[in-house]
């Protein structure tokens, strides 16, 4: 079948000619729900802002038909391509006067691969093969997982009535009306951060009242009261690339094999065959937050568990997934996975996505089960510390090596590590204490000089307060804030009105722009009282111990997120808190409310002992001497871990003006360079750091941000050809290094709905800059070189002018 052809059948044709679509009442017969119902958001404002919305949605459904019924069935692969004029993607950015994001035509104009094979080199001669690509006029769901092994191709057709709101804080207008409901009481709690309602905002959420339906006797999926979806399907089988490299055992046999290991003292548990699709429930014991109540495999593989002692009263548990559907099912090489926060499992999302990829997985769970958020174990139990650390790691790198050695009946060619937050921070970590155990490595918003990241995340509650402070702002204040941010420093500064703010770093916003209301008003979004104004500027400060640098501030723009996933929503936070109460003082009724500059000593006095998870040493020159590689990256809107974490401030005198000039993984670098005496160049010869614009904390967990920030990072793969993973391969193997991360946005981060806009993310101490033409395009985006990244001035570092 030739690029360029459609999939749909007839069916799919005569199902959506009979859909319609309706606010309230009944669509098909169905009754939905009405505007008031399963929704906190107020009656009259959706009634009033949906009533022209559904003109609009009404008229995009009768494209999407037309262009559908133009089709023709060509999932089999006969009939004609479409002819005549065909709906286009809407190629300008949203409007400042409207408070819904855009509306995702058939895009037409896209003539992209949806998929393509992993372009991942074999480490052996690679055989010939074949690469499945499928072009779309209208995109068709396709899988994001290269699974090297011959598959069965499931061609389908979704149209989606868009909701009202979308993911990441992205263009708000000044005067957005939000429903009375939506602000006062959403947030994190700082143990399990909650996610709002929909508001006006572009913030992620949802509004009742718009839906469609199709007729009964066709497969659909969910009708609610957001979205409705028709589904049609044919298949072909294809075969993808594959690279070779035989098991010697049988999964079953495999744990009577390993009977011996070098090092630790390990005993093998289960080794058990998994087929792929299979779903399979996290073992008993490990937490299922943050670490996902099941999973599904991409592959076939045989999954082995092993528990590890790593000293007297320590163990850990692992679980390495070793891909075994034919003869050429693995490709030669291992992939280490972890996890975020204080996670303690197996980071199964990455172990199902690199072994689709071909890689043997290695995942382990830190030497302690608990979620994201739970410190509690902690509690007088430092060799748990030093095995989330560093050792439990070190030690599944060795245990995994081995059981693939015994399986495959050869060692890995090559080794490499994938991580985000924490899971970045204890990839630096790897590179820094153990330089062999990878090849290469890739970091992901890395919660690197982890001790003063906790000291950070606890001070904003001092700033804020609880609900119900004079100091406290709400999410629909916050998001009246991020009016003021965009307006000083989105298309003033990068050229283009998109609301995202291309480099934050440089922007220098005047909150005093923001209206003080007058005497008695409060919990406005027209205004801010002179007390929230002062905490909006002290939100957006480092944080010092004396006259040296801490941690640096939040970013702008990052703040509405930060109030979600709890930073700002006025409590404590768990990892904080935990960390305090355990690792620090082992005392559980510790205050973390209360705590201070000498707290923050003590924890740095107790690194060593924790096994250092600051991880935040400069010298890399073992790891540039072996030849491995490190790439780096770091959302621009993260509010979790700041980007300039990874450069440095003193505490500016009374009256001076602060210049923030760059944050953590950014800061890190600069480390590097002023420890090693290296020049950017040299530093590019074996680490390179990518900062993405408009991307939050990692990308996922629903939080993903306005920006283009799917690329093939942890967790949340994009198409091959685009992906991290291939470009640390291709540097590795082939000495052929990225100098660009080209990032994709989706349509409300849904692949089926086609490409919004690309961006080419530029690698640091480069600046990605608008040259011109239409922004959504990669190529109208270039790099340009900033000539001051190493100045070491004023506030920009310690006050003897050093890097802490």
């Amino acid at each position: 079948m030739k690029a360029g052809t459609p999939f749909f059948t007839a069916a799919l044709f005569a199902a959506l000619a009979a859909a319609h679509t309706h606010a309230t009442g009944t669509v098909s017969g169905a009754t939905l729900p009405s505007a008031s119902s399963n929704s906190t958001l107020d009656n009259s404002w959706s009634q009033q802002n949906n009533a022209k919305r559904i003109q609009e949605l009404e008229d995009e459904v009768k494209a999407l038909k037309a262009q559908l019924q133009a089709a023709g069935d060509q999932c089999s692969g006969g009939g004609a391509a479409p002819s005549g004029p065909q709906p286009v993607a809407p190629t300008t950015p949203p409007s400042r006067e409207s408070s819904r994001p855009p509306t995702p035509h058939a895009p037409s104009a896209y003539d992209g691969p949806v998929f393509s094979s992993a372009e991942i080199p074999s480490p052996a001669p690679k055989p010939s093969s074949a690469s499945l690509t499928v072009s779309t006029s209208v995109p068709t769901f396709v899988p994001d997982h290269y699974a090297p092994q011959p598959i069965e191709e499931t061609c389908t057709t979704t149209i989606r009535i868009p909701r009202l709101t979308s993911s990441g804080a992205g263009k708000v207008p000044k005067n957005t009306p939000f429903p009375p409901s939506s602000a006062a009481s959403y947030g994190g709690n700082g143990t399990n951060p909650t996610y709002p309602p929909g508001t006006a905002s572009g913030i992620i959420g949802t509004a009742t009242g718009i839906s469609t339906s199709v007729p009964s006797n066709y497969p659909v999926g969910p009708v609610n009261s957001t979205s409705g979806f028709a589904t049609g399907s044919a298949s072909r089988r294809s075969s993808l690339p594959t690279s070779s490299a035989t098991a010697q055992l049988s999964c079953a046999s495999l744990c009577s094999a390993l009977t011996r290991f070098n090092d630790w003292d390990v005993t093998p548990m289960t080794c058990t065959q998994l087929t792929a699709g299979t779903t399979v429930k996290t073992p008993t014991g490990q937490s299922t937050v943050g670490c996902a109540a099941n999973f599904t495999t991409k592959v076939d593989l045989c999954q082995i568990t092993l528990d590890v002692k790593t000293s007297g009263t320590a163990h850990t548990y692992m679980e390495v997934w070793l891909p075994n559907g034919n003869s050429s099912s693995w490709n030669g090489r291992t992939m280490n996975t972890d996890n975020g926060g204080l996670n303690g499992c197996v980071h199964y999302v990455d172990m199902a996505y690199v072994s689709g990829l071909g890689f043997a997985a290695i995942g382990d769970n830190a030497g302690h089960n608990g979620s994201s958020f739970d410190g509690t174990w902690t509690m007088n139990n430092n060799e748990a510390i030093i095995d989330w650390a560093w050792r439990a790691r070190h030690a599944s790198v060795d245990v995994g090596k081995q059981v693939v050695n015994k399986f495959y009946g050869e060692k890995p060619n090559y080794s490499y590590y994938i991580g985000c937050s924490a899971g970045g921070a204890q990839g630096m970590q790897s590179a820094q204490k153990f330089p062999n155990d990878f090849d290469g490595i890739i970091s992901g918003a890395a919660a690197s000089d982890f001790n003063h990241l906790q000291d950070w995340n606890a001070h904003f509650y001092q700033l804020t307060g609880g609900p119900g402070n004079d100091t406290f702002l709400t999410l629909a204040q916050w998001i009246f804030v991020q009016s003021y941010i965009l307006d000083q420093c989105d298309e003033k500064l990068d050229g283009v009105d998109d609301g995202i703010l291309e480099d934050p770093t440089i922007c220098d916003f005047d909150a005093s722009a923001i209206p003080v209301c007058s005497t008695g008003e409060t919990n406005s979004t027209a205004c801010l009282t002179a007390t929230q104004i002062e905490t909006v500027k002290d939100v957006f400060k480092p944080v010092y111990n004396g006259k040296n640098l801490i941690y640096p501030p939040l970013l702008y723009g990052a703040q509405v997120d930060a109030f979600r996933l709890g930073l700002l929503a006025g409590t404590p936070q768990g990892i904080p808190r935990d960390f305090f109460r355990g690792a620090v003082y082992n005392d559980s009724s510790f205050d973390i409310a209360k705590l201070s500059e000498a707290d923050y000593t003590k924890a740095d006095q107790l690194d060593d002992l924790h096994g250092n998870p600051s991880a935040f040493n400069g010298d890399l020159g073992a790891f540039k001497a072996a030849g491995k590689k490190l790439l780096a990256y770091h959302g621009m809107a993260d509010p979790m871990t700041s980007v300039e974490s990874h450069i440095l401030y003193v505490r500016p005198e009374q009256n001076a003006d602060p210049d923030w000039t760059g944050y953590n993984t950014q800061r890190y670098y600069q480390k590097v360079a002023k420890t090693m005496g290296l020049s950017n160049t040299d530093i590019d010869t074996f680490m390179r750091f990518f900062r993405i614009s408009g991307m939050a904390h990692c990308g996922v967990g629903g939080i993903s941000g306005a920006g283009a920030w799917q690329f093939g990072q942890s967790g949340a793969a994009s198409l091959a050809t685009n992906n991290i993973v291939s470009n640390l391969v291709n540097w590795v193997e082939k000495d052929e290094a990225p100098e660009t991360l080209l990032g994709t946005k989706f349509w409300y981060d849904t692949p089926s709905l086609g490409i919004e806009f690309e961006r080419r993310h530029c690698r640091f101490p480069y600046r990605t800059v608008y040259k011109g033409g239409d922004s959504t395009k990669a190529d109208s985006w270039g790099c340009e070189f900033i000539d001051d990244w190493q100045s070491c001035e004023g506030v920009t570092c310690n006050t003897d002018g050093t890097f802490t």
